[in-house]
Parts: C-alpha cells; structure tokens; sequence
C-alpha cells in the first residue's frame, strides 16, 4: 500500500534493473561522504502542501530520531545529517562511505512536515498524507483500505478511480471471494 500512497525519492528500472530517479531528480556524490541531490518542483501532498528540500530533511530527521522507533532507522544511521542548500536542493551527509545509498533511496516515504509537527507521527499512522498516485480515504481496522485516484498527481495516473484492499485472513475465503467476482486480486493461492 505504500507504494499507492507515497513516493521515494527513487525507483527501480525493471528493464534496466538500475536505480532511477523518482523524487529526487538527480543524486551525485561530491566526495566520499556527500551527496548533492536535486527535487522534483512539481510535487504536491495529498493535503495541498509542497514537497520541498525542508521537506526531505524533516523525514530523514524523523525516521534518525530513536524516539520514534522509525522501522527505517536501520536503513539510514548511516546519515550524519542532512542540509536544505535551496528549496529544492539537499545535500546529505552520510558518517562514512556509504555504497548502497541510491538503493536506498527507493525506500524512505514522506509526510508533510507541517503535518508532522503539529499532529506529530501518531496521526500520521492513521491518516495516510503521501506524495503517490493514490489518496487515502478510509480505514476499517481488520476489514479493508480504501484510497481514491489523486487527480493531482505529477505522474501519469492510475487507471483506477478507486482502489480497495480488503483483509481477508483466510486463504480459502480469499479464493471464494476471487472465484464470485468480489475481489479481483488475491496474494496467494493455496498450494493444496
């Protein structure tokens, strides 16, 4: 659901399997420890705000704060800080070399940080604000997501108005659900 929802700042290339840019417009390391990377100019939150470079430093921030418990932590200790070096222009600064730093660029994902910091993460958790194709709508807890086509998405929209992901524990009721036509996509099918 993430990636319905959010953004990286980067993507795979199925053909090429290489890492291209997808927020960020561009990434270069300046030496050993710094990258300077550029942003897209034309992205928007899904509550009207804008994606800027006080934007990236504020998540990265977030997701480095041990308080929060980000599950991403992991992913970024290796970042010292980040700097804003124009609105939409960041540099990241990382303690040591660090070589897999454009991989993880496909897996850091954003939130307003005037959201963040007036309703803080807890909020956040349960009101989905992304950058992505999709715009959260709903969520009833066990039972199913619902998201809805973002109409102001800077990239090419999802075929879809609406999208829904029911939760359905139960592989057989999942196969029964898929064979009456109530669900057109199941995860797995049992093997037996």
């Amino acid at each position: 659901l993430f990636y319905h929802m959010f953004d990286n700042l980067a993507v795979r290339d199925y053909e090429t399997a290489k890492v291209k840019p997808h927020l960020a417009t561009s990434w270069k390391a300046t030496n050993d420890t710094t990258w300077e990377m550029e942003l897209r100019t034309d992205v928007k939150f899904h509550d009207g705000s804008a994606f800027t470079a006080e934007t990236v430093k504020a998540n990265v921030e977030r997701v480095l704060n041990p308080e929060n418990k980000s599950p991403q932590r992991g992913n970024w200790e290796a970042v010292d800080r980040v700097e804003v070096a124009g609105p939409n222009k960041v540099v990241w600064y990382t303690k040591k070399p660090y070589p897999v730093f454009a991989e993880r660029l496909q897996n850091l994902q954003f939130v307003p940080e005037k959201v963040l910091k007036e309703k803080g993460p807890a909020f956040l958790a349960e009101n989905a604000i992304g950058t992505g194709p999709y715009k959260f709508v709903k969520w009833d807890r066990g039972q199913q997501i619902v998201m809805e086509r973002n109409e102001e998405y800077w990239g090419p929209k999802p075929a879809f108005k609406t999208a829904m992901v029911r939760i359905i524990p139960d592989a057989t009721t999942a196969v029964a659900e898929l064979l009456a036509g109530r669900v057109d996509i199941v995860p797995a099918f049992p093997i037996a």
